[in-house]
């Protein structure tokens, strides 16, 4: 059993590619959360190996539905990162290795747009949409985030320093998620050094950060993914760690650590996305395990997944990001 943590492109170090591992018993579906996982939103995951977009409606893959291939044109991927969906259901993706992010209405691929090439996206990997429908990206190669209005790329706003990864104010290395709070704040994955920043607007005011390099308490080992609950509480994939972090505020108060290595219940192999749906669960791409895992909270109650390694219905090739409609 072959697993590639890193795949490397020029000087970069793009995100965690977890392969052959394997998807829990093998099954489509296993765990404790009964038949079909309860009812819940429609999910979106970004199926890397694959190279295709798939979306299934609950924990038996009902509605089961694919879109996209390997390459560079329309409905085509390479290295797929994070995924968002708009209040519209319209599907935004980072494509890495194509150095775009894409927008489509549906998965027939309708309305295909890529973003303005003006924006000089490096390699983008997370993206990300606030209430009022402006578009975030984590542009992992070009160390920052950027901010437009829309898929057109109208009004763009930087923050980092362009190509220059650092751990100063201001600076970044490897942001691959971002996502926003109730208030506007910006929440960013900063990987490489591993920690999470916080920002009240794209000005980079009221920068702060939060945590180190480790194993222990504050300490994440290439984070990847990052989400809030209705209580803004604070979720992260910490991701070679191989668990689930939360904590209350970005003091680190009332940490709470998920999940140990493994492919069984309770435990994860190089977890990637992260999402919560409106009753609090959670919910977590097992990038090495090749599936999707539900549970309730933080003590794993509840617990069901989905999904197995192939290419088939029910199958994953090293899953990354994940969107609830």
């Amino acid at each position: 059993m072959e697993r590639r943590k890193f795949l490397q492109v020029g000087m970069l170090t793009p995100f965690v590619l977890l392969a052959g591992c394997g998807g829990g018993n093998g099954s489509p579906a296993s765990g404790s959360g009964g038949n079909s996982g309860g009812p819940g939103p429609t999910m979106y995951v970004t199926d890397q190996g694959n190279n295709r977009v798939v979306r299934f409606n609950d924990f038996i893959g009902t509605g089961w539905t694919t879109y996209g291939s390997r390459g560079s044109g329309t409905g085509q991927f390479g290295l797929l990162g994070g995924i968002t969906v708009d209040k519209q259901g319209h599907i935004y993706v980072a494509d890495y290795t194509n150095a775009r992010v894409v927008s489509f209405n549906d998965m027939s691929g309708t309305g295909w747009t890529v973003l303005s090439s003006a924006i000089s996206l490096v390699g983008p990997y997370g993206v990300a949409i606030d209430s009022s429908g402006l578009l975030y990206i984590a542009d992992f190669g070009g160390q920052r985030i950027i901010r437009v209005n829309d898929i057109t790329g109208a009004g763009a706003l930087y923050l980092g320093t362009y190509k220059q990864a650092g751990t100063n104010q201001g600076q970044f290395n490897n942001p691959t998620a971002v996502t926003i709070d109730s208030s506007g704040r910006i929440y960013i994955v900063d990987s490489n050094n591993n920690r999470i920043v916080r920002v009240n607007d794209m000005t980079g005011a009221g920068w702060i950060t939060y945590g180190v390099a480790g194993y222990g308490q504050n300490q994440f080992n290439l984070p990847s993914n990052i989400a809030l609950d209705s209580k803004g509480n604070i979720y992260i994939a910490d991701t070679l760690n191989h668990r689930i972090v939360r904590v209350s505020d970005m003091n680190g108060t009332n940490w709470t650590a998920f999940g140990t290595q493994g492919n069984g219940i309770n435990q994860f192999t190089g977890p990637t996305g992260i999402a919560i749906d409106s009753q609090n669960r959670i919910y977590v791409v097992d990038n090495g395990n090749n599936r999707i895992v539900r549970f309730n909270d933080m003590t794993g109650t509840g617990w069901i997944s989905y999904g197995s390694g192939g290419h088939g219905v029910g199958n994953f090739s090293s899953p990354f990001g994940i969107a609830l409609h």
